[in-house]
């Protein structure tokens, strides 16, 4: 009877809390040795004196490698292994499967909806929050744009790669303490006094920041303009909600392995401060659909119309997803699903006009007088062209402060130097 060979057992990988150890304290190390800059595996396996092939496998935390490779892997970043650090793959992936669930923590309930044409924005966001590891993403964009659906097929795409992701609206004005207090809930399972004597918004910052160091969350602040003032320049938050400035910028600037995901109409200050491509911290500022998508939205509406029709409902209202969905139903409504009887007829959108009208109502006095002095120019103007046109009694700091503003709540977009509305809101202004 022959002997059989026995295959030397590499069987061991990094657990998630293992990695994520690990993950926490290699990016100190890259921010000392490296600027911050992300160690690819050639560095890895020369710091490691590992072959890539077994950095690779260490890496993806798919194939089984022998402990003493995980030794000297973690040493290089000054990490000492314990038990719970490494398994066997398949115990880690029952593990996995067993939490795969439970990762996200909805405040309500949101439908994972068709996402239009947005294949790319995804991947881009992918790359930031994974790849880049950024710390702090904003995603903006004019009302109605699809930011939301966005971000909910985001999360679903990503959620394998984080320990645990929080969603949270601020639609009901949530302070920062009480948002403090509710993530640290579900993030350590612990509940917190909001009247404790300890209980002060830089102490629950600490121990939130701790657990995004030892952990990879993502965090999801949606709505985040709801939180800001009407009246006032796009980013000045409501006096109970001030503390938001600082949090969110601490949290852009503070190394951490986390992100904070900020869905909103109105870019905040603080992000324009510290963004930057080769920082973690980035903006997407979500733009109109291509017309290939925004007719799909079109056959999923069952409109009847031919590709000419289609094509000057889409460019009438300027690819925006939500315009195209309310018009659709009125189209079903009043014309018997005909799109050519709706172009015929110049219907107005009711549900349309109050959009903008929201829109218009959070301005400030300067900002409407800039913004209603630009739909009136014949072409767009440039600065000191839109300067002229206003009365002399708005000054060229108020000038420049209104176009930053607007440019923040995506009204009007900057080409070329020459300032310009965007379509849909100036068809609603000269009505």
């Amino acid at each position: 009877m022959k002997r059989q060979n026995q295959k030397r057992s590499r069987g061991v990988i990094f657990t998630v809390s293992g990695w994520q150890r690990l993950e926490a304290q290699k990016q100190i190390w890259e921010h000392r040795h490296k600027s911050g800059k992300k160690c690819t595996l050639e560095d890895l396996s020369e710091i490691t004196g590992l072959s890539y092939n077994t950095v690779l496998k260490i890496q993806e935390r798919r194939q089984g490698v022998d402990k003493r490779s995980l030794v000297k892997f973690s040493l290089s970043f000054d990490v000492e292994l314990s038990p719970q650090d490494y398994a066997s793959p398949n115990s880690c992936a029952q593990s996995d499967n067993q939490h795969s669930g439970k990762k996200v923590n909805w405040d309500q309930p949101i439908e994972l909806s068709t996402c239009y044409g947005r294949n790319r924005e995804l991947a881009l966001l992918e790359e930031w929050l994974v790849k880049d590891r950024c710390r702090l993403v904003t995603v903006q964009g004019i009302g109605g744009i699809g930011k939301t659906t966005l971000c909910v097929k985001l999360v679903d795409q990503v959620q394998r790669k984080f320990d645990r992701i929080i969603w949270r609206s601020l639609n009901d004005k949530l302070s920062l303490k009480e948002l403090l207090i509710e993530l640290l809930r579900v993030i350590s399972g612990q509940s917190l006094s909001n009247n404790s004597p300890k209980s002060n918004i830089n102490s629950y910052i600490r121990q939130l920041v701790k657990h995004l160091r030892s952990h990879k969350h993502l965090i999801v602040l949606d709505g985040l303009e709801t939180i800001m003032l009407h009246g006032k320049l796009c980013g000045s938050y409501c006096p109970e909600c001030q503390e938001y400035s600082y949090f969110i910028k601490y949290l852009g600037e503070t190394l951490h392995q986390s992100c904070l995901l900020l869905v909103t109409r109105e870019k905040p200050k603080e992000v324009k401060l510290v963004e930057g491509k080769s920082v973690p911290v980035r903006s997407l500022n979500l733009a109109e659909l291509p017309k290939q998508a925004a007719q799909e939205i079109l056959s999923a509406l069952d409109l009847l119309g031919n590709e000419t029709e289609q094509t000057r409902l889409i460019e009438k209202f300027c690819g925006h997803p939500l315009a195209l969905k309310m018009v659709g139903k009125q189209i079903h409504r009043t014309c018997d699903r005909q799109i050519a009887q709706f172009l015929e007829q110049e219907i107005i959108v009711q549900e349309l006009q109050e959009h903008w009208r929201q829109h218009l109502a959070r301005l400030s006095i300067i900002e409407r007088k800039v913004l209603f002095t630009l739909a009136n120019c014949e072409k767009s103007p440039c600065f000191s062209s839109l300067k002229q046109k206003l009365p002399a009694s708005v000054s060229a700091t108020q000038v420049i402060d209104s176009l930053e503003s607007l440019l923040g709540r995506s009204l009007i977009v900057n080409q070329s130097a020459a300032f310009c509305i965007y379509p849909q809101l100036l068809m609603y202004i000269n009505l």
